[in-house]
């Protein structure tokens, strides 16, 4: 084989990489640049779906836990503005509920106030408003700005338990209003859709007080007196 003498000029075509070669290269190149986009917009979605669904998740502990506190420190106010028929400061209804609380730091609020849930449907959805209202201050927690406390839900119900005034034995009830005492347990049943993937734990509460500090026990009857 004859070998290319040193130091002779280059032949035509070696000078460096053909027309049709950078064509191809720059194929190549844009085909991996776009593989590669791709790759990071569907990772950058996944991370986003993720995150998107880990706060909502965090959102329905916070919910359950603030709801579980309140309604746990309800206090039976006896309201005597009917001689003939006075009650606990307790209005719930099966979309519905207004009560006295301790207010949670959540609420940015001090001492007792009323709060109100109400179910609200919302495109499609429905969601759980809250609003609270300090117990001194005029007005009701009703007519303060409601916030959304849930989101996004299928289906929300309230139900509750005790024994009502015009009953023998106690049961559940899908309205508890102008009752003597506090229901015994309070339900509040939250349903997703089977594509939402959020769930919600079995809720069902105790208040803890049942009488209020004017209560009168009557040992016999084991309730206040006159109530």
């Amino acid at each position: 084989m004859r070998r290319k003498p040193r130091g002779s000029p280059p032949r035509e075509g070696e000078l460096g990489f053909t027309l049709v070669e950078l064509l191809v290269a720059l194929t190549l190149f844009s085909l991996l640049s776009l593989a590669l986009f791709g790759s990071v917009r569907a990772g950058t979605q996944a991370w986003a779906g993720v995150t998107a669904h880990a706060d909502r998740n965090d959102n329905s502990i916070h919910a359950h836990d603030l709801l579980r506190h309140m309604i746990e420190d309800a206090y039976p106010l006896f309201l005597s503005d009917d001689p003939t028929h006075g009650h606990v400061d307790f209005d719930g209804s099966s979309s519905s509920l207004s009560f006295l609380t301790n207010a949670p730091i959540a609420l940015r609020s001090a001492g007792r106030s009323r709060v109100a849930l109400s179910v609200q449907q919302h495109q499609g959805t429905v969601d759980l408003m809250i609003a609270s209202h300090p117990e001194l201050a005029q007005g009701s927690a009703a007519g303060d700005a409601r916030k959304p406390l849930l989101e996004g839900a299928a289906s929300i119900e309230l139900s509750y338990f005790g024994q009502a005034q015009s009953e023998r034995t106690a049961g559940w009830h899908d309205r508890w209003s102008r009752q003597a005492e506090l229901p015994r347990l309070v339900r509040i049943r939250v349903l997703f859709s089977a594509k939402d993937g959020r769930e919600w734990p079995d809720f069902v509460v105790a208040p803890k007080i049942l009488a209020d500090v004017g209560c009168v026990l009557d040992a016999l009857t084991t309730r206040c007196r006159g109530r």
